[in-house]
């Protein structure tokens, strides 16, 4: 990619990102008890449009989904995990929500998450606040050279700390001319199988490495207890068999010499 290519790729980013984020405030502004999840997608859809750009989410059919994607937003109440179909569920008081965007401008995209508590929940916001933090650790050693196993650390020492759980089945992954690609960008190793396997993980992850100029996505997910997950009968929403809560926090950033520049 040449200099124009890529001023032109950030630059588009950076205003993807904008209007990524503005469109999830949106969101979580309309988001109040007896709201319908679908009503909250159709405003975040609007704003995103209303920018001219795209929701990069809506019929998005990765490899191995079973349908494409029917919403703007993942929009995931309570204990489901990540990729919740906004449907008729009405929102109410004490509600953990997590809202995920994706947003394409000049045919570059970013995606973004957030949680965020439908009036109050101690219990809910001690999980957003955690999961917060868990960004906030891994976001301090991201640079150049950054290994993988780096951010993996970060996170698990803040999840060790105050006493939850990173689920390993998600993390992050790089993005720009597509909404997800390579490699995978790991926030945990599951802790549940064999310390053999562990020591294979952690060996590969140290290898790996962020680099200059390399666009990614951190996105942890929290959650009490347990890792287990179920698959709802749409082939999309992932939720804790147990209604545990979970939440999910993503950021979308450039990777610079000594740090990184936000773009979502």
């Amino acid at each position: 990619m040449n200099c124009s290519q890529d001023t032109s790729k950030i630059d588009s980013m950076r205003y993807a990102g904008k209007v990524n984020l503005e469109a999830i405030e949106r969101g979580f502004k309309y988001a109040q008890p007896g709201m319908v999840l679908s009503d909250v997608d159709d405003i975040i859809e609007r704003h995103i449009r209303s920018r001219d750009c795209t929701p990069a989410f809506k019929h998005y059919q990765p490899e191995g989904a079973p349908s494409p994607f029917p919403a703007t937003a993942c929009i995931s109440p309570n204990d489901v995990v990540v990729h919740g179909v906004p449907g008729s569920y009405v929102l109410q008081d004490g509600d953990l929500l997590t809202i995920d965007v994706g947003t394409e401008y000049n045919g570059w995209f970013v995606d973004a998450a957030r949680s965020r508590v439908i009036g109050e929940n101690k219990e809910a916001q001690y999980l957003v606040d955690v999961t917060e933090a868990v960004m906030s650790a891994q976001l301090g050693v991201i640079k150049n050279n950054c290994t993988f196993m780096q951010l993996i650390e970060a996170a698990e020492s803040v999840a060790t700390e105050f006493g939850v759980l990173i689920m390993p089945q998600w993390g992050g992954h790089s993005i720009g001319n597509a909404i997800h690609l390579p490699p995978f960008i790991p926030n945990a190793i599951d802790r549940t199988q064999s310390s053999l396997r562990q020591q294979v993980e952690e060996n590969r992850y140290s290898r790996e490495k962020l680099v200059t100029g390399q666009t990614i996505c951190v996105e942890p997910v929290v959650t009490y207890e347990n890792i287990r997950i179920m698959l709802d009968e749409d082939g999309w929403t992932v939720r804790k068999p147990g209604g545990e809560l979970a939440a999910h926090t993503e950021r979308c950033l450039l990777v610079t010499e000594d740090g990184y520049e936000l773009l979502s």
